[in-house]
């Protein structure tokens, strides 16, 4: 310890020394500058004198003018005005620098590296006596305490005096009065570690007896002072043992010190000093939670009723709550980020984080009720704590699930018991305290949406957290509570307006919404849920309220959230509703109060984002509905069926084909019908590549159906090669309409075959099953026709690329005839058909050639 100290002394000296050449050298640099300076002025000579001087140079002699011999003066080069400006201000420039920098290191550098080495003396001062034996260790703590104690009465004689020291008076003196309390610091610490002559809780009390006694001299001295006493003051448990177990006096200690803070730092104004007090009042805090057992709750219960007020509700109402205001603020500014609202949320998180990590005891109770009772009185107190009634709600909430649920629930009193008694308990209490508030200020939207919305989030958890078996009894006792709540709220709304008529109506839905679900099955929830919508948006626009749109939003991602989840959630798969099976009744429902909403929305930003929830619930009925129907169950994704498979690509790539026509006429909906379409096409595709590669008919052993042509193959390739030909002629351009378009041909040219196939080989078509001729000459009759009719249609229409696909289709033709239909004939069969295939290819060709000279004799009307 020793060895560093005196490192610390010998890099203080050395940095005074080489400060002190530092000056010498930049003082002898400034003055060679100014030398400089004042010769270049003194060399500068205006034209009009070197005029002068060069009429000078001719004397008359004998009536004569004549020159006379002066030896030439030095050429001295000419300098402009901005010049000589430039240099001035840079000079300037560097002087001024030096000079900020000299003022500042004479003020502040030396007179704290002095301050250090007087604190350190006095260190050294104990510790060479220890080393060397020559005084007792009381004469020694004494010699070094007197020391410390000396230098602060210095400096207060010094700052009473107003002694100038060269202009840096208040220096001074904070200086020496920072030696003199590192001094006492270190004499205490010294008396409890090395000497063993004080206890904790002695040693304790002088540790904060001298660190607030440096925050009060800072009053006087200044703030460096302040962040000595401060830091000094909440590290005092660290050094005294604060593992020892005792919070009560950690806490209360905590408290003093920050009452003491709060008292400077209202005096002087200083915004460090409240980082400093919410530093250390909250880091202890935190570490006392952490080191607590549910036990400590009602301690932990002072503590915070204590830091609110002195954090809170002091700042803003006065200590004797003299500054009372009930008039509304605007809902929005009550979030602000500012230091009340910093306190809050420093004093409730980490008690609920608290409240959740612990094994819960009857005990908890009280800091959960403490932190309820809080946030229920600040509204009472100053409109500025209007939102704390909602903050009621994480608390309950919290209580709800640390609370056990009863063992058994055999008659009524049951639901009077465990957390369902918070439940029932903290519901009313909220909705009551909501209209008693709102009723006194109507203008107060925080009342009003407590009122109507804290019943339905608390029973709401409490059903998601409540045993099936419990049902019985709980589930009708709630849902009766709900109902008349619902009731009250519902006849509250036909004499209110505005935004208080509003949210009643919202509540008494939303109340009504659950009740029904408790009572029928989750599909009435769903569908209760969407009439709420259809209800917020129809008085949005009739009462023409300035409704955020983050309301409805959240409300229809719920939903649709909900309703995409329920196809794939244990228990959905035989839900019936009205007879039917549930998704029959809900999804189409929902897309029309969905789009009933929207209408009403329809002038605003929300009328796409409704729109785009339509979308997704006809995809997504039609992706559930045709796999329920086909296979019994919902699609499975990663165990999709060879049927299921086909159908998902089929109705995707529709589905995406009527959203992307939807979008050329949408207006302001046309990026969502776009993305929309975009997306289910890609979707498809994917789809369609796996059927192409795993799943295909020609290769593995697939039935696609006894009929011919209605079977599976029509929505395998037939229907996507349609839908793909029109994306391409209709959406697409450029190089993406070339490819789009020759995946239609080969998905046209797949079906044309698979058909054929199909017809001669029934359900499986694989390739390694054993070919006839006469299906061989199938394949080249109908390739014949089709490529025929191409050509033909190419001519009448005038369609370039379509006559170089006939063509090309009739080339391969001809050569499969010769190539493969005629490769096994002999004889008679082989010239028949030779002769056959001569006379339809001349006959073609007659046909061609008379249909080109009817088209070129038509007149033209251009």
């Amino acid at each position: 310890m020793e060895a560093i100290f005196g490192l610390i002394i010998l890099l203080a000296a050395l940095a005074g020394v080489i400060a002190f050449f530092k000056v010498q050298s930049l003082s002898r640099e400034l003055s060679e500058l100014r030398r400089l300076v004042t010769d270049l002025n003194s060399r500068i000579v205006p034209e009009s004198s070197g005029q002068m001087e060069s009429t000078e140079r001719h004397k008359t002699v004998d009536g004569i003018n004549r020159p006379v011999n002066v030896q030439p003066k030095p050429a001295i080069p000419s300098v402009s005005p901005a010049a000589v400006l430039q240099v001035k201000a840079s000079a300037n420039q560097w002087q001024t620098s030096f000079k900020a920098w000299q003022n500042a290191f004479e003020q502040n550098g030396m007179v704290w590296i002095g301050a250090v080495a007087l604190a350190l003396g006095g260190i050294f001062l104990a510790s060479y006596s220890l080393e060397r034996g020559l005084l007792s260790p009381l004469a020694r703590i004494l010699l070094g305490s007197v020391f410390g104690v000396g230098l602060i009465l210095t400096s207060l004689w010094l700052h009473r005096r107003a002694v100038v020291f060269e202009g840096y008076a208040n220096y001074i003196p904070a200086a020496l009065a920072s030696g003199g309390f590192i001094s006492c610091f270190a004499m205490v610490l010294l008396a409890l570690y090395g000497y063993q002559m004080l206890g904790n809780l002695s040693a304790f009390v002088l540790l904060a007896i001298v660190a607030l006694s440096a925050s009060y001299l800072s009053l006087l001295l200044g703030p460096l002072l302040a962040a000595i006493g401060i830091v000094g003051a909440y590290t005092v448990p660290l050094w005294v043992g604060a593992d020892s177990g005792n919070l009560f006096a950690l806490l209360s200690y905590v408290l003093f010190v920050g009452l003491a803070v709060l008292l400077l730092a209202r005096r002087v104004q200083q915004s460090w000093l409240w980082y400093a007090l919410y530093g250390g009042h909250f880091g202890w805090y935190m570490l006392a939670l952490i080191q607590g057992q549910a036990s400590d709750s009602s301690l932990f219960s002072g503590f915070v009723l204590l830091t609110l007020y002195g954090l809170v509700v002091w700042p803003v109402c006065g200590w004797r709550l003299q500054n009372r205001q009930l008039q509304s603020l605007p809902f929005r500014s009550l979030w602000q980020a500012d230091k009340e609202n910093a306190a809050l949320l420093l004093s409730l998180l980490p008690a609920l984080v608290f409240l959740l990590s612990i094994s819960y005891q009857t005990a908890s109770l009280t800091l959960l009720l403490a932190l309820a009772f809080a946030m229920l009185v600040l509204p009472r107190l100053h409109c500025r704590f209007s939102h704390c009634a909602l903050l009621t709600l994480p608390i309950f909430l919290v209580g709800i699930i640390i609370v056990p649920t009863p063992v058994r629930l055999d008659e009524l009193s049951g639901a009077l018991s465990g957390n369902y008694l918070l439940v029932v308990g903290s519901a009313l209490l909220l909705f009551v305290y909501g209209l008693a508030l709102g009723r006194q200020q109507t203008k107060r939207l925080e009342c009003h949406l407590l009122a109507a919305f804290a019943p339905f989030i608390l029973i709401g958890v409490g059903y998601s957290l409540a045993p099936t078996g419990d049902s019985g009894l709980l589930y009708p006792f709630w849902a009766t509570m709900l109902l008349l709540m619902s009731m009250g709220l519902a006849g509250l709304a036909w004499r209110t307006a505005g935004w208080q008529a509003f949210c009643y109506v919202a509540g008494s839905n939303a109340n009504l919404a659950l009740s029904l679900t408790m009572l029928l099955n989750d599909s009435a929830l769903t569908l209760a849920l969407l009439t709420q919508v259809l209800v917020i948006s129809y008085l949005a626009q009739k009462r023409q309220l300035a409704l955020p749109h983050w309301i409805v939003k959240l409300l229809v991602s719920l939903i649709l959230l909900r309703l995409s989840l329920a196809p794939w959630t244990p228990g959905y798969d035989n839900v019936q509703l009205l007879g039917l099976h549930w998704s029959v009744v809900v999804y189409p429902l929902a897309i029309g109060l969905f789009y009933l909403s929207a209408r009403l929305w329809q002038a605003s930003a929300l009328y796409p984002w409704l729109l785009a929830a339509v979308l997704h619930l006809f995809a997504l009925l039609v992706t559930t509905e045709t796999s329920y129907l086909l296979v019994g169950h919902y699609p499975q994704p990663g165990a999709l069926s060879f049927q299921e498979t086909v159908l998902l690509a089929m109705n995707w790539l529709l589905l995406g084909a009527m959203y992307l026509y939807r979008a050329s006429f949408a207006g302001n909906a046309l990026p969502i019908y776009r993305f929309a379409g975009i997306l289910l096409c890609i979707a498809a595709g994917l789809l369609q590549l796996q059927l192409l590669v795993d799943d295909n008919p020609f290769f593995i052993q697939q039935g696609v159906g006894q009929w011919p042509l209605l079977n599976w193959l029509l929505p395998l390739w037939a229907v996507p090669a349609a839908l793909l030909f029109y994306l391409s002629q209709s959406h697409l351009a450029g190089a993406a309409a070339k490819v789009v378009k020759g995946i239609s041909a080969l998905l046209a040219f797949l079906f044309v075959n698979a058909v054929i196939r199909q017809v001669w080989q029934g359900e499986e078509i694989h390739l390694w099953l054993a070919t006839s001729d006469a299906e061989q000459y199938s394949y080249s009759l109908v390739w014949l026709l089709i490529a025929s009719s191409l050509v033909g249609i190419a001519y009448k229409f005038v369609l370039p690329g379509w006559q170089r696909l006939g063509f090309g289709l009739l080339l391969m033709v001809i050569l499969k005839v010769f190539i493969v239909d005629m490769a096994n004939l002999q004889g008679l069969f082989r010239a028949v058909s030779f002769i056959g295939l001569g006379l339809c290819l001349v006959a073609l060709g007659w046909l061609f050639q008379r249909l080109r000279q009817s088209i070129a004799s038509e007149p033209d009307y251009n």
